[in-house]
């Protein structure tokens, strides 16, 4: 967790435990299962805003996360 001036920004890091496809914005943002993504903030009606090794960011349910 970092505190960045006067708001907090949870950083997790998380692995993807279902191949899924999230959206981006673009063209939509491919997981593997087993792969590592870093949660970006709090969840929101069970989303989390994720960031990918290539920092590609995605909205992604968080039941589909796990924290490591």
């Amino acid at each position: 967790m970092y505190l960045l001036e006067k708001n907090i920004l949870f950083v997790l890091n998380c692995m993807v435990t279902h191949n899924l496809q999230v959206s981006d914005g673009d063209n939509g943002l491919m997981l593997l299962r087993d792969q590592i993504v870093i949660q970006i903030g709090e969840d929101i009606d069970g989303m989390v805003m994720i960031r990918s090794g290539d920092n590609r960011q995605g909205v992604c349910p968080l039941k589909f996360l796990q924290e490591v």
